[in-house]
């Protein structure tokens, strides 16, 4: 990435200023043993933010918390000292992106409330509707416990993929219900059962179309989505034929 850094009055002009670039750590490794660093007269386009002149780095840290990789980022740019009327604007996209995630986090819950509320209007039974929610959480352990395994952080396309296999799961909740209550069948388990190969069908095909999307999407919006759709659909497919009889069958 070319990264270019402008500053009024030549403030990092010379041997000097160009050290203190050169010097500046991050996480215990000094800036130039990370790329090169040069001078030049003058850069030959400069960015704006705001309205105003700006410089665009991009730092990757890795590390087992966000807030982490955030304190020890603005502690090595804190070592540099600019003119007066520049700063790191580091502080407001952090808390940008914290803002990002409360509201998926939020519409997440909307979409499963939204979910409760359809399922009940349909089944007329809010017990039921209140067990072919908690499918939702069984599904979803599968994928997010790989995630906490791995220490990886959640990204929009996870959330997409969370909201995806949401309507799965719940899809083929009322599936069996319906098999159960409108067909008279003895139990919820002979229910499943005689759903068995379409859910089995309409799995392996969401699987096989997610698969080489998770593998050739290398860290994209459509990995992460094909990621959870993958996990979260075996794990649906699980919880819909293993554990979701035995909870219709009690009452």
């Amino acid at each position: 990435m070319d990264i270019r850094l402008g500053q009024k009055d030549l403030a990092f002009y010379g041997k000097n200023g160009i050290d203190r670039v050169r010097g500046l750590k991050i996480k215990g490794q000094d800036l130039s043993s990370l790329c090169e660093i040069e001078r030049q007269k003058r850069p030959s386009k400069i960015n704006r933010k705001d309205g105003n002149a700006a410089a665009f780095w991009t730092v990757e840290i890795e590390t087992d918390k966000s807030d982490k990789a955030f304190k020890e980022a603005a502690s090595a740019l804190a070592g540099m000292t600019l003119p007066d009327g520049y700063f790191f604007d580091f502080q407001r996209e952090y808390k940008n992106l914290n803002k990002d995630y409360a509201k998926i986090f939020a519409l997440f819950c909307a979409c499963v409330f939204a979910i409760y509320v359809f399922i009940g209007a349909q089944c007329e039974r809010p017990l039921d509707a209140l067990k072919a929610l908690l499918l939702i959480p069984m599904s979803l352990f599968l994928p997010l416990g790989l995630r906490a395994l791995f220490m990886q952080p959640l990204a929009l396309g996870d959330a997409v993929g969370m909201v995806y296999v949401s309507g799965l799961c719940v899809n083929n909740a009322i599936f069996i219900m319906n098999e159960f209550n409108l067909k008279k069948r003895k139990d919820a388990r002979a229910a499943a059962k005689a759903l068995l190969k379409s859910m089995l069908s309409s799995s392996a095909t969401t699987v096989a179309g997610a698969v080489p999307v998770m593998i050739c999407g290398s860290a994209s919006f459509a990995s992460d989505l094909a990621f959870f759709t993958l996990f979260g659909t075996l794990g649906s497919l699980a919880a819909s034929l293993f554990v979701f009889p035995f909870m219709l069958s009690e009452k």
